[in-house]
């Protein structure tokens, strides 16, 4: 009997930085553990560098039993949000040339940047008609913002179009429901980790070699401030500089050094900000199995995400966040938020107003007045990665959502 076919279609798919792409391969890692014949297809580069046009060709590769299929990109002479929307577009385009070869596929995932990789996974649905369509939705915008006015009508149409639905965490999935008032079950997707892989390295937080060489500064004896990622419009990373110049001459708050690792359109910003401070390093995206040995030498991990009077204008709970904390590193994390929550509830790590520049000055100055307390912390992050994100229990869910899938399949069949 042949295996059953799965297709992901995301915009962004390690190597490449970010949440989604570290979460897409989380799933695909998964569903290919439990047997299933996965294929991904996604985007060559959504943050192209340059002036000139380039196409990128399409190129196809096999990891962790993992078929990766990917479409061109163009390397646009834009910057900021235009440059990454008409790479979406672009990327969109060529996802549609392929999914008419994409034939006898049995479950389809369409994982984002929503609506871009949807009309791809449902032409492929439609394709195949046996098939069925799981959307991930991972956005949710304030109401009142153009962001909110795009989502809000895109999420409405794709919830017609999916026969099941994913969600991040149960924060979510509680704004989804008042927001929508779905009638599909929602499935509830943890961003996982391989607590295997990410794990406490007391004496590489000491000594910090990697860190000291991608910084090229000895930082063995600093209080390692880290965030690795996307350098993008929500995260607002400048309110993190902005803190960094304000803590760099104050008594006690020397030792700190901040480290941003990543790409995105709001770097040249960052690095600007960061030209004149003794404290900040701003360092080019590094290769994805450095990313557990980083993680493990930092003593705090940053998990931005700017908030808002009615919503979070992100309500996941960003991978990187489980990373830090199954490497026993306590985190910054956003009030308000699924994360924030769980790290109170856990004692492990802070909770702040990343809009709140005061807020986050305040929470940084206790953690140099106050250096034992991470040790605490430090226990409780990794007992909470452990419990919440392991790989496992994505598997275990993913596993419950295609019992769902076929039960259905089986009863139209009928």
């Amino acid at each position: 009997m042949s295996p059953v076919k799965v297709a992901i279609f995301v915009d962004l798919f390690p190597p490449s930085m970010g949440g989604g792409a570290t979460r897409a391969f989380q799933i695909a890692q998964s569903l290919a553990t439990l047997g299933y014949d996965v294929t991904v297809i996604t985007g060559s580069y959504i943050y192209p560098r340059g002036k000139s046009l380039f196409i990128l060709k399409w190129s196809y590769e096999k990891t962790s039993n993992i078929n990766i299929c990917r479409v061109p990109s163009i390397n646009l002479p834009f910057k900021g949000l235009l440059n990454r929307l008409l790479n979406y577009l672009i990327c969109s385009i060529f996802m549609l040339i392929t999914a008419p070869k994409i034939k006898g596929f049995n479950i389809i995932f369409s994982l984002g940047m929503h609506p871009f990789t949807d009309f791809s996974a449902y032409l492929v649905k439609l394709i195949n008609p046996r098939s069925r369509l799981v959307v991930d939705f991972s956005d949710i915008f304030p109401i009142n913002t153009i962001y909110g006015i795009v989502s809000n009508a895109t999420n409405r149409i794709l919830l017609k179009i999916a026969d099941f639905v994913t969600v991040h965490n149960d924060s979510m999935k509680k704004i989804f429901v008042y927001l929508y008032k779905p009638t599909k079950k929602i499935a509830i997707l943890y961003n996982s980790i391989d607590t295997n892989n990410f794990i406490p390295r007391p004496e590489m937080r000491k000594e910090k070699k990697i860190l000291n060489n991608i910084c090229a500064r000895s930082l063995s004896n600093k209080i390692v401030v880290s965030y690795f990622g996307v350098f993008g419009s929500f995260q607002r990373l400048d309110n993190v500089l902005k803190v960094a110049a304000h803590l760099q001459d104050q008594e006690k708050c020397e030792h700190i050094v901040f480290c941003m690792i990543g790409d995105g359109e709001k770097r040249p910003l960052l690095e600007s900000l960061a030209s004149n401070l003794k404290n900040v390093c701003i360092c080019k995206p590094v290769r994805r199995e450095l990313i557990p040995i980083i993680a493990a030498e930092s003593d705090v991990g940053l998990v931005p995400v700017v908030t808002t009077d009615l919503f979070l204008q992100y309500v996941i709970s960003p991978q990187k966040a489980s990373e830090f904390l199954s490497c026993g590193v306590p985190i910054l994390a956003p009030k308000g938020s699924f994360i924030g929550n769980l790290i109170s509830k856990w004692n492990a790590g802070y909770v702040v107003d990343f809009s709140n520049i005061e807020d986050i000055c305040k929470c940084l100055k206790n953690i140099c007045q106050n250096p034992g307390e991470l040790e605490i912390k430090s226990i409780n992050a990794r007992l909470l990665a452990t419990s919440i994100f392991s790989t496992n229990a994505l598997r275990r869910t993913l596993l419950q959502l295609l019992i769902e899938i076929f039960k259905q399949i089986i009863e139209n069949q009928k």
